[in-house]
């Protein structure tokens, strides 16, 4: 199908969901600012982006932007146009699901191109994505030769796909980004990790460090929101022993050719890869996630940025956090540097001043370049000083 066609059968007034974080059918997105005079008003749902869309410059007529993850991304924004909605990545299914708040009318997603059975895979991006394909009016896919079939919950028969529209376009892709003494002395402190554990990671240079220190264990699990460079590293140098399981796939192109049809990742729906049912099974459950702030009594800042705009959301934080501290044998780390990387601000802070992503009574360890902090049980007094000698 033509990509006038795919644009003509989206009503107007509809909602329209768009794939996100490495997975944005960017040929899909960018046909929606070209035909923008077609409708009145779109409403346009997106997630984690790490790139504005072309759309974007058309905020207001016709296009109003819901975030369910806000990122620098939206900075261009009109925000008279934009409404973001702090929202937990395991809500995603129950938010975009039949009769959910943010239910859509059309969804455009990428795929990989059907094989010879018709089936295709949604590839890198399918945990706050695939419940709503799999129950959206009208769903159109951009076909892209680039992205790859990933096993899992993401695998589709032709006929959960109402309009296929073939464009290679390159993926959305995330860098590592480059270690720094700071890095490597959080990861260094933070590595308090055994053998069989099973280890979720979050987005940043820091726990992609921690992953790195982590190259000589053993008996390993992987288990979260994203499959990284990092965790492809730990499962070539034999570190990993059972199938890793994500919500998505962030990185580069070779790391997405390498995922293709690769029976050592699985990608999931949010209520797998997020669900407390399924995290509380995990043996060992490490969660390890950076933050912006702390202050003195374990609360945790991951979505203000120092001049108090919104740069962030919970994402899979509150998740992985709560499920860590609901099992026996779980651990939540906090990792983040003691001070902004000008030097010139503290990252742990008296008080976070209504900033909170965490509450005080999840914490557990907070780790910065200078030690760790173990805060679980300790008295309000207690945790000044833990924090106080790490900051």
């Amino acid at each position: 199908m033509g990509i006038d066609e795919a644009m003509g059968s989206i009503p107007d007034g509809a909602r329209v969901l768009i794939g996100s974080g490495c997975g944005v059918p960017r040929r899909l997105a960018a046909a929606l600012a070209e035909a923008h005079q077609r409708w009145h008003r779109l409403d346009i749902v997106a997630g984690y982006l790490f790139e504005p869309l072309d759309l974007f410059a058309h905020t207001g007529s016709p296009f109003i932007i819901t975030s369910l993850h806000p990122t620098p991304a939206l900075r261009g924004v009109d925000p008279a146009h934009l409404r973001t909605v702090p929202l937990r990545y395991g809500d995603l299914p129950l938010a975009l699901g039949p009769g959910g708040v943010h239910a859509p009318d059309a969804v455009l997603v990428q795929v990989s191109p059907p094989d010879r059975d018709g089936r295709c895979s949604l590839g890198v991006s399918v945990g706050g994505l695939v419940d709503a394909v799999r129950t959206a009016p009208l769903v159109i896919a951009q076909v892209n030769a680039s992205a790859p079939y990933v096993y899992g919950d993401g695998e589709l028969d032709r006929d959960d796909v109402d309009l296929f529209v073939s464009a290679d376009t390159p993926l959305v892709g995330m860098g590592d980004g480059s270690p720094t003494p700071v890095v490597d002395a959080i990861a260094a402190h933070a590595g308090e990790i055994s053998d069989g554990a099973t280890v979720q990671i979050g987005v940043g240079r820091v726990p992609d460090a921690v992953l790195a220190a982590l190259e000589h264990h053993r008996g390993l699990r992987l288990h979260g929101g994203m499959f990284t460079s990092g965790c492809r590293r730990l499962v070539e140098v034999g570190a990993v022993e059972r199938v890793c399981v994500a919500a998505e796939v962030m990185g580069d192109a070779e790391l997405f050719a390498w995922v293709d049809r690769n029976p050592a990742v699985r990608t999931v729906s949010a209520r797998t890869s997020h669900g407390l049912a399924t995290l509380l099974t995990l043996p060992r459950f490490v969660a390890i996630n950076s933050a912006l702030e702390v202050d003195l009594a374990g609360a945790v800042n991951g979505e203000f940025g120092d001049d108090g705009r919104l740069v962030s959301g919970p994402g899979g934080l509150p998740d992985f956090v709560n499920a860590a501290l609901a099992s026996a044998d779980g651990t939540s780390v906090i990792a983040l540097p003691a001070r902004s990387a000008d030097g010139e601000r503290r990252r742990i802070v008296a008080s976070l001043d209504g900033r909170v992503t965490l509450p005080a009574f999840l914490a557990d360890r907070v780790v910065t370049d200078r030690g760790v902090a173990r805060l679980r049980g300790r008295s309000l007094p207690e945790r000044r000083l833990a924090l106080q000698a790490i900051a």
